[in-house]
C-alpha cells in the first residue's frame, strides 16, 4: 500500500526535526520511504502559542502495514522526538506532527486515523506538498481531481523553502 504522510513542526530546528522524521521512517520495519516533497514555510494555524511558522513536508511510504498500524508508529516517532502525548489533537505547538493524509484510495470516516485526513482539502499545507508528489491525486471521497482545490486555498500562504533532495 502507498501512504502519504504529512510531516509538520514550528518548534526549532524545524528542519532537523523533519529529517529525523523521515530517518525514523525509513529504519520502520515494513516501510520503505519512495519520495519527499519539497519543504515548505507556513503559519500556524489556529495553533495557541505557537512558537513560529511550520515548515511542512509529505512523505510517500511503501508498507505492507495497515494505517492503524502506521499510526501507531508515526505517534511513536512523534514522541520520540520530543512531542508529548498530551498534545496529541491539541492546537499546541509541536516538535513534530505526522498526519497520514491518504492510504491508497481507502476511506474511513470514522478511524482512527480518519481516511482520508479530513483538513486535506482544506490545508493549503498538507495539498501543495501532496501535490508534488501525486499531481493527478483523486479525493477518495468525491473522486475530483485535488488540484482543482488549490483555487480555494489560494489566500492561504505559503512558500516553497527548498527541494527535499537539497536540505543539509
Amino acid at each position: 500500500m502507498i501512504i502519504h504522510l504529512n510531516l509538520g513542526s514550528d518548534i526549532e530546528p524545524r528542519l532537523d526535526l523533519l529529517r529525523r522524521a523521515v530517518r525514523a521512517l525509513a529504519a520502520e520495519a515494513g516501510v520503505r520511504v519512495r519520495r519527499v516533497s519539497p519543504v515548505y514555510e507556513t503559519p500556524a494555524v489556529g495553533i495557541r502559542a505557537a512558537s513560529g511558522p511550520f515548515l511542512n513536508a509529505c512523505v510517500e511510504i511503501e508498507t505492507d502495514l495497515d494505517p492503524r498500524q502506521i499510526l501507531d508508529r508515526t505517534e511513536a516517532i512523534e514522541r520520540s522526538l520530543g512531542r508529548p502525548p498530551e498534545t496529541k489533537g491539541r492546537k499546541l505547538p509541536r516538535a513534530i506532527d505526522i498526519d497520514i493524509v491518504l492510504a491508497g484510495g481507502l476511506v474511513d470516516p470514522k478511524g482512527p486515523p480518519v481516511l482520508p485526513h479530513p483538513g486535506l482539502g482544506e490545508r493549503i499545507f498538507f495539498l501543495r506538498p501532496l501535490l508534488d508528489l501525486l499531481p493527478d491525486a483523486l479525493d477518495p471521497v468525491t473522486g475530483h481531481p485535488l488540484r482543482n482545490r488549490l483555487s480555494a486555498l489560494s489566500c492561504q500562504e505559503i512558500l516553497t523553502i527548498l527541494p527535499w533532495s537539497q536540505t543539509p
